[in-house]
């Protein structure tokens, strides 16, 4: 590849180009960003993988904190969506938990195994983040940040970095022998590449040419989403879902605004009857006049093929799964390092990536709330699941959760079928048709592992106030 070319800026833009800057130093890297097509920048959370794709880039936290508005994340608290409010934080030393089920085993009777197993739950819980290391949170932790700002410090830094920057327009594609040889541009005439890059967002630009299939998820039902940033800030650790009547409100605290919105289904309510049910929401949070012009409209799925010929799909223009969990971004880390990793293979690997994180998602609206059509019709898209029926019904190998398809684990499942009320009473067999062993003493060890994690977690106010 001597000539990398990039459609599209944003957050998935910048993030690409830095990644195939960094694997291939000698190669030439253009990013042409749009004049007339802004990015969408709601995306304003994400799981622990960025983190992971940062330090690779050799891009620290802390240096981009403020002019990206950053926030540090445990998780999500989900208020309404089961028996009882609860979080959603990310497992600490995950791979400990899934050499030893019977552990899980041991809590298994419990009222709530994952904050059992977690601590990161109760350090949430009392507005705490772990103890730190080169003054950052030590164990598996994401960020907050403001869209706009975060693709703007990406751009930045990549431009320092040789990365070459075209702010034009695509007007046509020219191709020959199936493969892209160069786009045709407004202004700057042709650009010729070896390789391309698209993310381009919804408009798909590159494998809408060559007449790549977008496989619908019909299960997910969301369709629409009322951003609505406000000025008010709150110091809080974890990203809010709160259910609505017809979807869910969002709640993303960054260094100097935070994010809200409402993602809902049309087919269940109108867009002006969405917009009355937000400001009500809204009213429980400021007394500021809020904006509610911008809609955004989406369709879950995901290409057929991710990597075609010489074009690989990132960010929008690979997939689009409702924003429940923040995982556009992980996704879009999935496919950078999965495509460098190995080349074979790569769509059938990719698309079972995000087919399992469809999945979880969906799992989630395995609840028994009844308020609304649009939840009753969302649980039974739940239960027609073949992945989530195997699931509760206890026919699942537990090996399939230490598979590389899987991006969320068994714990991370687990704590939603019990959070909600799914689970399933005996899951001993399910548990222990791996041949792994354990004892007591393991339980014993993590005990103590888990009492030092509270110990030594540090108060989230007192430590984000020297960066406001």
């Amino acid at each position: 590849m001597n000539t990398i070319v990039v459609l599209g800026g944003g957050t998935a833009g910048w993030l690409s180009a830095l990644f195939f800057k960094k694997n291939y130093p000698n190669s030439s890297v253009t990013v042409i960003e749009s004049k007339e097509i802004g990015i969408i920048g709601v995306g304003e959370s994400a799981t622990p993988y960025i983190i992971e794709l940062l330090d690779f880039l050799n891009i620290s936290v802390l240096d981009i904190l403020k002019p990206s508005d950053i926030t540090f994340k445990n998780g999500i608290k989900f208020l309404g969506w089961g028996k009882k409010d609860f979080f959603h934080t990310f497992n600490l030393n995950d791979e400990f938990y899934s050499k030893d089920p019977a552990l899980i085993n041991y809590y298994f009777n419990d009222d709530n195994v994952f904050r059992k197993l977690n601590p990161l739950v109760k350090i949430t819980e009392k507005n705490k983040i772990s103890n730190l290391k080169n003054n950052l949170p030590q164990y598996d932790y994401s960020i907050h940040f403001d869209a706009f700002k975060f693709s703007n410090t990406l751009k930045n830094i990549a431009i320092s970095r040789n990365i070459i920057h075209l702010q034009d327009d695509v007007n046509d594609v020219d191709i020959k022998d199936n493969k892209i040889v160069s786009l045709v541009l407004s202004e700057n005439k042709k650009l010729k590449g070896d390789f391309f890059v698209d993310c381009s967002g919804f408009k798909r630009v590159l494998s809408n040419k060559f007449n790549i299939k977008f496989k619908k998820f019909d299960e997910l039902l969301t369709d629409t989403a009322i951003p609505c940033p406000i000025l008010k800030t709150f110091i809080e650790p974890f990203t809010t879902a709160k259910t609505l009547n017809c979807g869910w409100s969002w709640k993303i605290p960054t260094r100097t605004r935070t994010g809200n919105g409402y993602v809902f289904s049309r087919e269940y309510t109108t867009i002006e009857n969405a917009k009355l049910e937000l400001l009500q929401h809204l009213k429980t949070l400021t007394d500021e006049d809020v904006n509610l012009n911008k809609i955004i409209y989406f369709e879950p799925g995901v290409l057929e093929k991710i990597h075609f010929n010489n074009v690989l799909s990132v960010g929008l223009a690979s997939h689009f799964l409702e924003p429940l969990e923040g995982t556009s971004l992980a996704i879009s880390a999935l496919i950078l390092f999965e495509f460098i990793r190995d080349n074979n293979n790569f769509n059938d690997r990719m698309i079972n990536k995000i087919l399992q994180i469809k999945n979880f998602i969906l799992l989630h609206y395995l609840n028994n709330k009844d308020n609304n059509k649009f939840w009753v019709d969302a649980r039974k898209k739940a239960l027609e699941n073949d992945f989530i029926q195997k699931l509760i019904n206890d026919k699942l190998d537990y090996d399939i959760f230490k598979d590389s398809y899987n991006y969320f684990s068994f714990l991370n499942h687990l704590n939603f079928l019990q959070n909600l009320g799914s689970l399933n009473n005996n899951y001993n067999n399910f548990l222990f048709k791996n041949t792994y062993k354990s004892d007591h003493s393991h339980i014993l060890k993590n005990k103590s592992w888990y009492y030092n994690h509270l110990r030594n977690a540090i108060d989230y106010k007192e430590y984000y106030s020297q960066f406001i």
